[in-house]
């Protein structure tokens, strides 16, 4: 038995509706089974499920033995304090949770038969490689077809973007510097810590960001203290005893409190993104750069914007990864692509959504401008150019990944002007 086939029977539901127990013999109903994770910590995020009568929030972890979960460490492991339920194939051992109270445990055994299962594999087999409906046939759809619907999904794309800048905006008081450094710092964690230095940047009273937005270690003690990142740190290390001091002051000035901010993450990342440097990175922009808002807002092209966001983590950070530990000389410094990607992901949203509220129209620069970038470089994107569909630079690669995520992953064929081409003469 391979747990990624008990990840496919929860994910896609391949469960009764009804008569589902836990082992405990109390009745369970599953409302929403929650969102693959693919990063660190518990399996499926956000889930829903009624037990005897009782709706439940939060994680699901899967395990093919429950034993397993004492085999992980997840009993003291905080990121697993939020599980209310545990699905496994073999219930072996009882096992208790993080806050030290037995888990809630369904067995698939029990629930799931073997033609079920047999065909499920068959599935996976089958569809194990990245596939989309029109791979065999989108070379017969015109060019002119093509580019016209990149264009339109580009847009589709930064119209989405657009709506979620006006959340910000509205609980923003109408304040553009801070929407931008919303955007600014849920693009410095990428995918992996978007969500936690977004909850750190809606947090952060943005008037305190302009008072120290002076000082670099000033602001880097607030990034860091914020984020939870100088609490366990040795006071050994000077400079860590520093950034203490100044977030304790820090806190007792502007009465803080982190209650809401997600803790940001190290595994499954390569040292330079690792959060330590990126909120550095980002202390040193905003210092280094006075009327950062005013520059950015104005700026077209690409070489500019990079001289503008190139900075280097602060001197600590040139023997360090983490606090305390050395690591080999070397300038920390945002490379090209990291530049292009905040260009891509949180500058031009912004651009556009503010030229909008203007009343100005500046489409045929932002087209110039992501037109000169070169296309970002993914496993979604890797895989659609295997199949035929290569980006030539950050528009194109913008729009198949709005291709992908809202019509290809959907089916959604017959809103796709490739799969409206292809399917016409069917």
């Amino acid at each position: 038995m391979q747990e990624s086939l008990l990840h496919i029977l929860w994910e896609h539901q391949k469960l009764p509706y009804t008569g589902l127990v836990l082992i405990t013999g109390e009745e369970l109903q599953i409302w929403d089974p929650g969102i693959h994770n693919s990063n660190a910590g518990p399996d499926f995020l956000n889930a829903r499920i009624v037990i005897a009568g009782i709706l439940w929030a939060g994680h699901v972890e899967l395990h093919f033995r429950s034993s397993h979960w004492n085999l992980h460490g997840h009993s003291t492991d905080p990121n697993y304090q939020n599980v209310i339920l545990h699905v496994v194939w073999e219930d072996d051992k009882p096992v208790l949770g993080y806050h030290g109270r037995p888990m809630a445990t369904l067995q698939l055994r029990d629930f799931v038969s073997k033609d079920t299962l047999a065909a499920i594999w068959d599935m996976q087999s089958l569809t194990s490689g990245f596939r989309i409906n029109c791979q065999q046939d989108h070379h017969a759809v015109p060019i002119i077809i093509k580019e016209d619907w990149w264009y339109s999904l580009y847009r589709e794309r930064l119209l989405h973007k657009a709506n979620e800048l006006r959340t910000w905006l509205a609980v923003s008081s109408n304040n553009w510097e801070r929407v931008l450094f919303i955007s600014l710092l849920k693009g410095f964690g990428l995918h992996v810590n978007g969500a936690a230095f977004l909850s750190l940047a809606l947090k952060l009273d943005y008037s305190i960001v302009k008072k120290l937005g002076h000082d670099q270690l000033q602001l880097e003690a607030l990034f860091m203290g914020m984020s939870g990142l100088i609490e366990a740190a040795s006071k050994s290390d000077s400079y860590i005893g520093e950034l203490q001091l100044a977030f304790q002051y820090q806190c007792t000035r502007f009465t803080l409190n982190r209650t809401g901010i997600l803790q940001p993450v190290f595994l499954r990342l390569r040292p330079s993104n690792f959060p330590t440097i990126r909120l550095s990175q980002l202390s040193v922009l905003i210092v280094s750069q006075p009327r950062l808002f005013g520059k950015l807002i104005s700026t077209f092209n690409r070489n500019q914007l990079h001289k503008l966001l190139s900075v280097s983590a602060s001197s600590y950070w040139e023997t360090h990864y983490t606090f305390g530990n050395l690591s080999k000389r070397k300038p920390r410094k945002v490379s090209a692509v990291f530049m292009d990607l905040l260009i891509i992901n949180s500058l031009i949203p912004v651009q556009f959504t503010y030229a909008h509220a203007m009343g100005r129209n500046i489409w045929p620069q932002l087209r110039s401008l992501l037109e000169s970038i070169p296309p970002e470089n993914n496993h979604v994107l890797g895989n659609l150019s295997r199949l035929g569909m290569p980006p030539i630079n950050a528009l194109q690669s913008q729009a198949l990944l709005q291709k992908y995520e809202h019509y290809c992953a959907k089916n959604h064929c017959l809103d796709c002007a490739i799969g409206r081409y292809l399917l016409k003469g069917i």
